[in-house]
């Protein structure tokens, strides 16, 4: 199997036969909750998603067009700074959350930002040192 087969095999929900060969299983079971507005009671769903008219570049373009508005949503979701016009985005697993870093942080803020926050952890700094005097 060439890596890019297996690329496809394991962007395309796969399972392996006995020979070690690649095969895609064309519907995945999703259950799922939706609201008709944020208002509303989520709905419980079993959703069956039929794959059978898409090609393995077809899926793995839509993970990858899920994997952009999973980026593009923490960028949103920043309190300070602004979107950057390059970046690189380490996906995390299915499920979970990345924490950002501290460079990534910082990287966002804007210069008025920056200023403020050395000035605040200079502060702290000083009123750390007095604290350890004192004791």
């Amino acid at each position: 199997m060439t890596d890019v087969h297996a690329f496809h095999c394991a962007l395309s929900l796969p399972y392996i036969t006995e020979k070690g060969e690649c095969k895609m299983e064309k519907t995945k079971v999703i259950y799922c909750e939706t609201k008709k507005s944020k208002d509303d009671e989520s709905v419980k769903t079993k959703l069956t998603l039929d794959l059978s008219l898409l090609s393995p570049e077809d899926i793995e373009e839509y993970a990858f067009q899920a994997i952009v508005i999973k980026w593009q949503g923490g960028q949103r979701r920043k309190k300070a700074g602004v979107i950057p016009t390059s970046a690189t985005y380490t996906v995390p697993k299915p499920g979970t959350r990345q924490a950002a870093s501290l460079e990534d942080m910082i990287s966002g803020l804007t210069k008025e930002q920056a200023m403020e926050l050395i000035m605040k952890l200079q502060a702290k700094a000083k009123d750390d040192e007095v604290e350890e005097e004192e004791s």
